[in-house]
C-alpha cells in the first residue's frame, strides 16, 4: 500500500487501478510505474521528463494513453503503449503558436477503447476532441470560453460529464471602514 501522506508526491501523480485490481499504474516524477499491490514491487514502464500527469488505462486494460509536454520545442503529444512497456507510439502532437498559453490537459480512453478523448486549452478557448488510438486526425466535439477542469464518461459512452472553471480577478477599494 502507498502511504499517502510519507509519499506527498503522490498528490501530484496521476494514478489508474487494473481492470483485476491487482496493480496500479502511475505517474511520478517523469516516470510512469506499474506497481503489484499484494507484493509492492514495482516496474518502471516508462521514462520522460517531459511527461505530464495525465494517465489512462484502456478499457480493456492492455494499453495505458499519456501526455508529453516539451518546453523547448513548445510541443504536446498525445501517447500510446503497451502496459507491459515497450516504445511509446505518438498519436498526434500539438504546436503551440506564439504566445499563446496552451496546453493538453486530460485524457479519457472511450467505454468501447474505440477513441480518446482530450481537452485542449488554448488561451481563453478550452475543446474537447476525439482521436483514435491507432492515430490519425483530430476530430473537435465542443469547445468554451471556460477552461474545461475535469472529464468523466459514461460506461455506455453516449453521455460526457465534465466541469469548467473560470476565474475572475477583481480590485476593490474601501474607505472609511476603520472607526475612530
Amino acid at each position: 500500500v502507498i502511504d499517502f501522506m510519507r509519499d506527498s508526491w503522490w498528490t501530484r501523480s496521476s494514478a489508474d487501478l487494473s481492470n483485476d485490481g491487482k496493480d496500479v499504474f502511475y505517474v511520478n516524477r517523469g516516470k510512469i510505474f506499474m506497481r503489484e499491490l499484494e507484493s509492492g514491487q514495482e516496474k518502471q514502464l516508462y521514462q520522460n521528463d517531459n511527461l505530464r500527469k495525465s494517465l489512462d488505462l484502456s478499457p480493456d486494460g492492455k494499453r495505458l494513453a499519456f501526455v508529453n509536454e516539451n518546453i523547448e520545442e513548445a510541443t504536446w503529444s498525445i501517447l500510446v503503449m503497451p502496459v507491459s512497456g515497450g516504445e511509446p507510439r505518438e498519436l498526434y502532437m500539438f504546436h503551440e503558436s506564439g504566445d499563446a498559453q496552451y496546453q493538453v490537459r486530460l485524457i479519457s480512453w472511450t467505454p468501447d477503447g474505440e477513441s480518446l478523448l482530450l481537452t485542449e486549452n488554448k488561451k481563453n478557448v478550452s475543446s474537447f476532441w476525439k482521436i483514435s488510438p491507432e492515430g490519425g486526425e483530430l476530430q473537435k466535439l465542443w469547445q468554451s470560453d471556460k477552461t474545461i477542469s475535469s472529464l468523466s464518461i459514461h460506461p455506455d459512452g453516449q453521455q460526457i460529464a465534465f466541469s469548467t472553471a473560470e476565474q475572475n480577478q477583481e480590485i476593490w477599494s474601501m474607505e472609511n471602514f476603520l472607526s475612530k
